[in-house]
């Protein structure tokens, strides 16, 4: 058997090469590459050896890692929800086999942001959450000065001056693709609001919007107290 091939950006041709011949001994023996390892493809030191694919069908029924809604799938049911999502399981001998597998994607719009999780209608509760006391919509009205308008990040806080005669808050949260404890955490924000201020009049509202994005640290979303900021002028 001849062989014409393209090795390292030379051109190689071998004449007579038994058809019972490897590639790795042909590298091996006849090109002295000597770092090409044994068992490519034939199982001898099992580096290329896949022993199973799991996917969502093949684990218990409920394999779910969500500790409320269970609403988080183990393994992915079919949508993608977010990049870096588990989709299966591969038992392999090595990470080199494992990485073999092939994903084939059909593009679907994402949700990235709270707009628009608000715009598709993704989010979690039934309806707003709403705790208030007094009537916060008449204090503002009545204020000599009043502030309208959103604010996305925290970037000063304990202004020396002003005292809030009234104010109503409504906390979107970012919270991701499946609900974890989502709504207890926006529940934590929407109180941090008049925990420790005791705005009179105070109204707070918390809106959980479901992006198709993974769940921010469990930790770090607690940080419900940032809903403060107000408070702290």
């Amino acid at each position: 058997m001849n062989l014409t091939f393209l090795l390292n950006g030379e051109t190689v041709a071998l004449r007579d090469v038994a058809a019972t011949t490897t590639l790795l001994d042909l590298l091996r023996e006849t090109r002295g590459l000597t770092g090409t390892k044994g068992g490519c493809n034939e199982g001898d030191c099992g580096a290329c050896t896949v022993n199973v694919v799991l996917t969502a069908t093949d684990l218990p029924q409920g394999a779910d890692c969500s500790p409320s809604a269970h609403d988080e799938p183990l393994l992915c049911t079919g949508d993608v929800h977010y990049h870096g999502q588990p989709l299966f399981l591969v038992v392999a001998t090595s990470q080199l086999a494992a990485r073999r597998g092939n994903i084939r994607y059909a593009e679907a719009t994402p949700i990235l942001t709270i707009d628009a999780a608000l715009a598709a209608n993704s989010r979690f509760e039934d309806g707003p959450r709403i705790w208030q006391r007094g009537d916060a919509t008449a204090a503002i009205v009545e204020a000599p000065h009043g502030i309208d308008g959103v604010i996305e990040v925290q970037h000063k806080v304990a202004e020396a001056t002003g005292r809030l005669t009234g104010v109503e808050f409504v906390h979107y949260a970012r919270c991701g693709w499946s609900q974890d404890l989502s709504l207890p955490v926006a529940d934590r924000a929407m109180l941090h609001a008049d925990n420790a201020y005791h705005c009179l009049p105070c109204g707070s509202k918390a809106i959980g919007c479901a992006p198709t994005r993974p769940l921010p640290p469990r930790f770090a979303a607690l940080a419900g107290h940032r809903a403060c900021w107000a408070s702290s002028g």
